[in-house]
């Protein structure tokens, strides 16, 4: 049976902490505009799925699990905490592409890199 490396295979783990080094590149090179990008996606993405779930998207699973009102008002914001920690990856590797744009948009540019 085929066995390949340990090293061809990529983990989570791994991935994340690549693109976490790439954010932090991205947030001494940019500054503001970085923190601003990525806090700013990060709460429009939250907000977005509180209330996905509030009109809509969570009353079947609220219904489905008998949650009254104010269960389900907890249940959406809890489940939107959930979904947001679980795609931390996907909204790190979206900053880091996206920042040099809105940067230059803004009228920032990056600070040269710091020599080794």
């Amino acid at each position: 049976m085929f066995a390949p490396a340990a090293s061809v295979w990529l983990t989570v783990s791994t991935v994340y902490a690549k693109w976490k080094e790439r954010l932090s590149d991205v947030v001494q090179r940019y500054g503001a505009v970085a923190l601003v990008t990525h806090y700013g996606l990060g709460a429009l993405f939250f907000f977005g799925l509180v209330a996905a779930w509030k009109f809509g998207y969570g009353e079947p699973l609220a219904r489905q699990f008998g949650l009254g009102a104010t269960a389900e008002a907890s249940a959406a914001w809890g489940g939107a905490y959930v979904v947001y920690k679980a795609t931390m990856l996907p909204r790190m590797m979206v900053t880091a592409v996206l920042t040099p744009g809105i940067a230059r948009v803004v009228g920032r540019s990056p600070k040269p890199p710091a020599a080794p």
